[in-house]
């Protein structure tokens, strides 16, 4: 091949690519302000300066598209949340932080805004929705492993990690992410403290060993 076209494919790939990434961003913030049902592709291609056959060369459907940008904001929240378990810090003190770094995570306006869309979808068709929604339950890895580390070093004992991966996320979520949705501030301060403190806390008198 020669040096020329190699540069010429290299070059169709990169703008393959840009255009790619325009669609997508597009496509986020097309569905954020209209919802799934006022979406359209064409709309979307608008947006992202780019054809409709474009786009459907990208993405089959608007299903597609929608359920690919809802997994990329969910991965690229969930792979920044991420805590090591360490045998040397104290359970509390990982505890804590793991959960400040879950509370920021779920609470982040992109995922707040992209899961109403997917809330009033749901109510219209479940059986499109809970696929994703089912995805965003299973898919904090960074608990997962934190959970799974500090079984392994026996300073978390009597656990059921699925349930206590629920049980913590589904707190967090409440207090953190619930709010946002319905439009309301999520607690700061002193009161986010106390809650976190709280969900510590039962956690270890429930889960923690004698001697962490």
């Amino acid at each position: 091949m020669k040096k020329e076209e190699s540069m010429m494919i290299d070059e169709v790939l990169t703008r393959s690519e840009q255009k790619h990434r325009d669609i997508v961003i597009a496509a986020e913030q097309v569905f954020i302000e209209y919802g799934y049902q006022q979406t359209s592709m064409n709309k979307i291609a608008e947006v992202a300066h780019v054809t409709k056959r474009t786009v459907y060369k990208k993405f089959p459907s608007k299903q597609a598209l929608f359920e690919y940008v809802f997994r990329e904001i969910i991965n690229d929240l969930y792979d920044q949340a991420t805590l090591v378990y360490s045998n040397k810090q104290p359970l509390k003190e990982q505890l804590r932080n793991m959960l400040l770094i879950l509370w920021s995570t779920v609470s982040q306006m992109k995922l707040v805004k992209f899961k109403r869309v997917a809330i009033a979808e749901y109510v219209n068709t479940p059986e499109f929705m809970s696929p994703l929604i089912d995805e965003i339950k299973s898919r904090d890895e960074g608990l997962k492993a934190w959970l799974k580390g500090g079984m392994e070093c026996g300073h978390i004992v009597n656990c059921n990690e699925k349930f206590a991966h629920e049980f913590i996320v589904g707190l967090i979520e409440q207090f953190a992410q619930v709010p946002r949705i319905f439009d309301h501030p999520s607690p700061e301060g002193e009161t986010k403290d106390y809650i976190i403190n709280e969900i510590t806390d039962i956690f270890i008198m429930k889960y923690g060993a004698q001697n962490p």
